[in-house]
């Protein structure tokens, strides 16, 4: 079954969106819950905020996980950082 091979985060992450609990999409995002992650219908936690008109929710779950180019550029500053520091 479909829901069997989606890990419990992301199907609490499903859940929080619906209500628009920001307090633990949070907490869930930072356990480790997939942002992206769709239901059987293709639904994905930031299109169940919106649907049920959550709307600043749903930009709490865009922005909660960091880009990864943005977040390898940041890493890449702060070694460039330390790097020049010791030098």
């Amino acid at each position: 079954m479909f829901f069997s091979a989606m890990k419990r985060l992301d199907l609490q992450l499903l859940a929080a969106a619906k209500k628009g609990d920001a307090e633990k999409i949070l907490a869930l995002l930072a356990a480790g819950a997939n942002q992206n992650i769709a239901n059987f219908n293709g639904t994905s936690p930031i299109m169940r905020a919106v649907q049920n008109r959550h709307t600043e929710k749903a930009g709490r779950i865009n922005n909660a996980v960091e880009n990864p180019i943005k977040k390898a550029a940041r890493q890449r500053a702060a070694f460039q950082r330390k790097k020049t520091a010791r030098a």
